[in-house]
């Protein structure tokens, strides 16, 4: 795409582009986000586990709370 047109339109460097073309042939062009994705090990998943565990005083604050709603 020319670099006179991405100005115009406010786009900037390496912007990712998702290309769309409606029903009526009409080209859209709207900027997305592209996102690593994660992938962890059973035992990564055991620690974010362990980490969010609720403490026995945790979960009476949570069963009270409850109960009042």
């Amino acid at each position: 795409m020319p670099h006179s047109i991405l100005r115009k339109l406010g786009i900037e460097g390496a912007t990712l582009l998702l290309v769309d073309v409606t029903a009526q042939g009409v080209i859209e062009l709207r900027p997305v986000g592209a996102f690593p994705v994660e992938t962890y090990s059973d035992a990564r998943l055991k620690e974010f586990e362990v980490a969010n565990r609720l403490t026995s005083a945790e979960k009476a604050l949570l069963a009270k709370a409850f109960r009042r709603n």
